[in-house]
């Protein structure tokens, strides 16, 4: 396999979104995201084309939601402008989320305080500014990480 220059920015690129997800800071994550033109989907959860004050709104709802949010890295790949992540999620389900109430694991009577583990990918296109301006996230609810 090729090295690949990019490696070391894009993961640490990737890192200060984990650690923004994290920390469940908002403001911190907003700022990696441009504020006009933005097009955010989260398919895993259903929430689709989301613009800037969408996508606010959609990290406020999650953060208040889910207790106990926490993300980590199974891989990052791509280029400065182009990036997959793949990920492993887990969280407490505790208020619906409006934006993800369609998806069948996260109706309103879900959010119990159950405990959610979910893999997932997503897939970024960054800006020469270095800003996503389109975003695709995948994610499936899994019983275990065991295996990924």
């Amino acid at each position: 396999m090729a090295n690949n220059p990019d490696q070391a920015f894009i993961e640490a690129r990737q890192a200060a979104i984990e650690k923004a997800i994290n920390t469940h800071a908002v403001d911190s994550l907003l700022s990696h995201y441009i504020d006009e033109g933005l097009d955010y989907s989260d398919y895993g959860a259903g929430a689709i084309n989301m613009d800037k004050a969408g996508l606010t709104t959609y990290f406020n709802n999650m953060f208040s939601g889910c207790g106990n949010l926490k993300v980590s890295t199974v891989a990052v790949s791509g280029s400065k402008n182009f990036t997959t992540w793949e990920w492993n999620l887990s969280f407490n389900y505790n208020t619906a989320v409006e934006q993800a109430s369609g998806d069948v694991d996260f109706t309103p009577d879900k959010a119990d305080g159950r405990e959610v583990r979910m893999v997932g990918v997503t897939i970024a296109w960054w800006n020469e500014e270095g800003m996503v301006w389109k975003n695709h996230d995948y994610a499936k609810a899994v019983e275990s990480f065991e295996g990924r």
